[in-house]
C-alpha cells in the first residue's frame, strides 16, 4: 500500500515557497558559486514536502551566510596582514638604512605578499626571508593585534554553525516521522497513525 502524506506545497505551490527564501547578494558576491552551492545542497538533502524544503531553505541561507561573515574576518585579517607586513617591512628598511621611499615600497611589498597574482609573492616572500620572518608569523601578529574587529564575526560564525545544526536536526527528526507514520500504516494495514 502507497501513503500519501499531505503537502501544503501543492497548494502553496514551489515558485511561491522559493521566493520566500531569495537571498540578497552583496554586491561582489558571485551568483553562480550561490546558485551551484543551493543546487548541491539541495540535491544533497533531497528534501521532501513543504516543510523540508523550507528547513533546506534555511540551512542554505545560513550556509551562505556562514561563508559571507567568514570572507569578512578574512578581509579584516588581510587587512591587519598587510599592515603587519608594512610594518615589518619599515623596520627592516630602516635598519637597512634605506629610508627613503620606505612607504611606498612597504605598502608595494605588503600588496605583493597577498596579491591573487602568485607570481607576485615571490620577490616578496624572499624580502620576508631576509627579514627572518614567515607569512604564518605575519598573520598570527594580524589575527592578534584585532581581537576587538574579529570577535563580532566569530561569534555569528559560532551562531550559524549551532542554528545549522539544529536544522540538520529537525530535518533528521521529520524524516524518521515520516519513516514511523509509514511503518505503522504498513502494519495497521492502512490506518493512518502520527
Amino acid at each position: 500500500m502507497t501513503v500519501e502524506i499531505y503537502c501544503p506545497e501543492t497548494i502553496i505551490g514551489a515558485d511561491l515557497l522559493d521566493r520566500f527564501h531569495e537571498v540578497q547578494l552583496w554586491p561582489g558576491e558571485d551568483e553562480a558559486l550561490y546558485e551551484d552551492m543551493r543546487e548541491e545542497m539541495k540535491y544533497d538533502l533531497s528534501p521532501q514536502g513543504a516543510y523540508e524544503k523550507s528547513l533546506v531553505e534555511k540551512m542554505i541561507q545560513l550556509e551562505w551566510d556562514t561563508r559571507r561573515i567568514r570572507r569578512m574576518r578574512d578581509t579584516v585579517l588581510m587587512g591587519a596582514f598587510k599592515l603587519q607586513a608594512a610594518s615589518a617591512y619599515m623596520m627592516f628598511a630602516t635598519k637597512m638604512e634605506d629610508v627613503l621611499g620606505m612607504n611606498p615600497e612597504a605598502s608595494q611589498f605588503a600588496r605583493d605578499l597577498v596579491h591573487p597574482d602568485p607570481k607576485r609573492h615571490g620577490p616578496a616572500r624572499k624580502t620576508l626571508a631576509k627579514m627572518e620572518l614567515t607569512e604564518q608569523e605575519l598573520a598570527t601578529q594580524a589575527y592578534l593585534a584585532i581581537p576587538e574587529q574579529l570577535e563580532p564575526l566569530e561569534s555569528r560564525i559560532a551562531e550559524a554553525e549551532v542554528r545549522q545544526r539544529r536544522l540538520m536536526n529537525d530535518l533528521f527528526n521529520l524524516r524518521a516521522q515520516y519513516a514511523k507514520l509509514v511503518i505503522a500504516d504498513v502494519e495497521d494495514d492502512g490506518d493512518l497513525k502520527w
